[in-house]
């Protein structure tokens, strides 16, 4: 019964990759050091949106909550450990909710710029076309 069961679940792996290409196993590429060395001196941390924000939260609860805790325990590892967590945790909710709120706004004015598109036509004088 064990055999007929993987056997089974194979095929529908099978038939499941077959429909989906993204599932499909691709063949690995060459890694190219040159893109990665450029693309690395083109990185800035700077440029990631919500980044900065997200960090300054994360470093402000991870002290706050770190501090808290030895204020409680008296214990070093207790600062370090919930300062840590608290920081860590912290900076990815974070992140993640600034960039939630960033895309909702960024969708809204779309969508304004798309409503505003269709009420105003454009009038032929304003693109230069006669």
């Amino acid at each position: 019964p064990t055999r007929s069961c993987a056997f089974g679940l194979n095929m529908a792996l099978l038939q499941l990759t077959s429909k989906l290409p993204f599932l499909s196993p691709r063949p690995l590429q060459k890694f190219d050091w040159e893109i990665f060395k450029e693309s690395a001196r083109n990185f800035s941390i700077a440029k990631v949106p919500c980044l900065r924000d997200a960090l300054l939260f994360g470093i402000g609860s991870g002290a706050v909550v770190g501090v808290l805790g030895f204020v409680r325990t008296k214990k070093i590892s207790t600062l370090f450990n919930f300062g840590y967590g608290t920081f860590l945790f912290g900076t990815i909710g974070s992140f993640e909710f600034l960039r939630a709120q960033r895309r909702l706004r960024d969708e809204k004015i779309r969508q304004s710029v798309e409503l505003l598109n269709k009420a105003q036509p454009v009038r032929p004088e304003a693109t230069g076309d006669k």
